[in-house]
Formats: structure tokens, sequence, C-alpha cells
């Protein structure tokens, strides 16, 4: 798709050489006072009230540790090239500021961790993300672009889906995951994985990574359904969402190995309590499911999304 127009609010360019961002790190508290959400003097250019035009943010390549952004508008009926980003908030009072537009602004750490992931060194990328695109401090704007929000995440070239920063031996849980979508033509061999005490700490990391925050968004669903491309990210693990879908689907078909495997250690997840089994044949991709359930009713959307 050739690059289409579109039309910045204020100026702030940047340069550097090299593809990729640095690797994603837990950023402590600063010693001074995290700036509050929507504490800025960053100030929007209006969009046309059709609810056709949207906002993009374009990250500048990488040359420093600051975040640097550029806001574009654009419209859904011919839209530039990006990515939407797919991401739970997490404590809004846990904030970091980037500069967008030369000017300092507030966002979760859970988007600045994003933003970093997904920034390159080499190049700009243009995404967007309902915490910067939309101005959440207009209720009139925040209403009419939160009803185009399907549109938004559909018309996106792929959707990013920021599960957060390495936790609970995420790598492994990734590692898993790769394991068991490459051995999905053999049953044997699942349960066998599944048998293996070997294995028990890299199902304890794929539990702990299907039982993140993020996948119990009502959001999530709307955000997913439509989309035409979806990669998901865990620190500097990215997974393609079919293969998350499909492991889902393997561990529901492989719930009375799970349940037999792991009895004897009545384990909890610390959060939900959930047991491991019901988190892995019904936790991460799989339990959208029952949020499918909950807004429609309907099996057949159910399908969809379950075999995107």
């Amino acid at each position: 798709m050739p690059h289409k127009k579109v039309h910045r609010d204020t100026a702030d360019c940047a340069a550097s050489n090299s593809s990729r961002g640095p690797p994603v790190r837990f950023w402590q508290r600063p010693s001074s006072p995290a700036p509050r959400l929507g504490d800025t003097n960053f100030r929007y250019k209006d969009i046309s009230p059709t609810g056709n035009e949207i906002r993009l943010l374009r990250i500048l390549p990488e040359t420093t540790s600051t975040i640097k952004c550029e806001l574009l508008h654009t419209s859904l009926d011919d839209p530039s090239n990006y990515t939407a980003i797919s991401y739970a908030w997490g404590d809004t009072d846990d904030t970091r500021t980037i500069l967008l537009d030369g000017r300092e602004f507030p966002v979760t750490l859970s988007l600045m961790l994003a933003l970093q992931r997904l920034r390159s060194r080499s190049q700009p990328i243009v995404v967007w993300t309902d915490a910067i695109c939309i101005n959440q401090g207009n209720i009139n704007e925040r209403n009419l672009q939160v009803q185009g929000m399907t549109k938004v995440y559909s018309t996106a070239t792929t959707v990013a889906i920021w599960l957060g920063p390495e936790a609970e031996n995420s790598e492994m849980a990734v590692e898993l995951l790769h394991e068991l979508y490459q051995s999905r033509e053999s049953p044997a061999r699942i349960s066998e994985m599944i048998k293996s005490t070997t294995r028990i700490p890299h199902f304890k990391a794929l539990t702990a990574l299907f039982d993140r925050d993020y996948w119990r968004r009502l959001w999530v669903v709307q955000e997913v359904i439509n989309a035409r491309n979806i990669n998901v990210y865990c620190e500097n693990d990215e997974v393609p969402w079919d293969i998350c879908t499909a492991v889902s689907a393997l561990l529901r078909q492989h719930k009375p190995d799970l349940i037999r495997a792991y009895l004897s250690e009545q384990e909890t997840i610390s959060k939900s309590r959930r047991n491991w089994e019901d988190v892995l044949s019904d936790g991460g991709p799989g339990g959208l499911r029952d949020l499918k359930y909950q807004e429609s009713g309907s099996a057949g959307l159910l399908d969809v999304l379950l075999y995107h």
C-alpha cells in the first residue's frame, strides 16, 4: 500500500542508524513525583466530528533514552499504514514522560514500555494508541472516538498486543508456546510434554503468561476480532497470534492430561486463584471465548476469534 498523506500537529525530527530499539526493561519509579496523566501543556488540534478522522503517533527513531513522538492526522477512509496497540493501561499513578511534538507528555509505564518496544533505531514507526491519539480531556471527542474503535483496529495494518515486560519466566513460556505449536500434529508428543516433570517450570510460566491482566479486558475482543494481522509482544519476544490461538486450542483438547499431570501440585494462580489447568486451557486467547459470549452470545463470532 502506498504511503498516504498525513498532517502533523507540529514538528520535531530525529534520525539514527540501526534497526531495532533497545531491550525492554523495568524502569524504576523516578525519585521525583511522577506526573499525573493529563498534566501537560501539550494542546491537541481538533479533529473532524464526523468520526472518520483519527490521530496517529509517529515514534521517532531512537537517539536517546527519551521517547520522542509526533502527532499526525489522517482519515480512516484513506489511512496511512499504522500499527494499533492493544494493551492494559496498568497503574495510572505510575507514569513516565515522553516528548510529544517537543512537549512533555505523561503516559503510564505500561504504554511507555510498549512504545519503547516498538521503537526502531533506523526509521519512524507509526502507531495508534488510545491514551495519546484520543484527547482524553475532551469528553465529546473521547465518546465519538470510542464508538469508532472497531474500525481503528480493523483498518490497522497490524495490531500489536503488548503483554508487558518479562516476568515470572515469560521467556520460558514463549519457548513452550513455540514447542507446543511445532508439535501440534502429534497428540502423543503433546501428552508427553504435559506429563514430563521437567516441563513443570515451563507450564508454570505459560500459566502466568495466560493469566496476565491483559486477557481480562473486555476491550480485547473488539480490538482483535477484526484485525488483519496480530503479533503478541512480551519483553523482547514476539509471537504471531496464530501460534497463541493454536496452542490455546491444543491445551483445551488436552485438559484431562493437564488435570492429571498437575493434580498433585494443587497450585493456584495468586491473582485469580484458578487452577493451572483452568488457566492453561481457558486463559490467554482461550479466555476470550467467555468474554465474547458475555458480549454477544455468538458462537459464530467465537469461532472467528479462536481460529483467526
